[in-house]
């Protein structure tokens, strides 16, 4: 069984081409790093005793993966999936220690909608799994992770690099109503596959879509950032066995993804 990151490895040195871009030729300036917050500051949350308050899983943790990036401007930046399911992150708040002798975190605030819904219009938002995070040249954050219910990648993304609470609504792939395929079908389901209660695919508002790929992810999936052209990818296990590959269509802009060919590795990853 090949290592996925063995294969991601492999993909770096042998990797086609990708979507064009102008971006390699005026790339952010980046400032200094703050000095940096750890895992224990995390922990440590201002002094008080582990887990206290938490609002992660409490009989899970060890098995938990936390998303983090480090932001050029105020740094340590880390998300986790909530015990409620809703998404949550913290970040750092200061470059200068805490009377607990760590760098000082903010609390856990939500990044899931009070009344967002999944693509059928109906659902909450509720997260699968854990989720990847990756950090553009000009020191924005993208977060990528699975919904319950259909288990399709959803993905939101900093708007502005300097304000930790700007952020994007969290929106799904382009929809994929009719699978399997059911007699009849014309709008998505909701309760079942074939109910016809949904929302219509066909006509679909293209800044409703993230990407033009409905990934159903078997793997962790990992994110990867070309330093010479800026542009994000997200790597992942298909169903069939496959890794699939996302890019952005443009470099530094997070608002849409392709699939464009080649974005498929055809060897079987089981």
């Amino acid at each position: 069984m090949l290592s996925f990151s063995i294969a991601l490895l492999l993909y770096s040195a042998h990797a086609a081409p990708l979507p064009s871009t102008s971006a390699a030729a005026a790339l952010p300036r980046i400032p200094p790093l703050p000095r940096l917050a750890t895992t224990a500051d995390v922990h440590r949350h201002r002094g008080r005793s582990l887990y206290n308050n938490s609002v992660l899983p409490q009989n899970d943790t060890f098995h938990q993966q936390f998303a983090m990036v480090v932001n050029p401007y105020y740094g340590l930046h880390v998300f986790a999936r909530g015990e409620n399911g809703s998404l949550f992150h913290m970040f750092q708040t200061s470059d200068k220690a805490d009377e607990s002798g760590g760098m000082p975190m903010s609390g856990w605030h939500c990044l899931t909608p009070m009344n967002g819904t999944a693509s059928d219009g109906t659902h909450a938002l509720i997260w699968w799994d854990d989720p990847v995070a990756a950090l553009n040249l000009d020191g924005r954050a993208e977060i990528f992770i699975r919904i319950t219910g259909d288990l399709v990648l959803w993905h939101m993304y900093q708007t502005n690099a300097k304000d930790p609470l700007a952020w994007d609504r969290p929106r799904g792939p382009v929809c994929l109503c009719n699978f399997p395929p059911c007699q009849g079908q014309t709008l998505c389901g909701t309760h079942a596959s074939c109910d016809n209660k949904g929302v219509d695919c066909n006509h679909q508002d293209p800044a409703e879509y993230w990407s033009d790929h409905t990934g159903f992810p078997t793997s962790n999936m990992n994110t990867h950032v070309d330093r010479s052209t800026g542009l994000v990818s997200l790597f992942y296990r298909g169903f069939d066995g496959r890794v699939y590959r996302d890019v952005q269509l443009k470099a530094g802009n997070s608002s849409k993804y392709t699939s464009q060919q080649p974005y498929m590795f055809d060897g079987i990853f089981e």
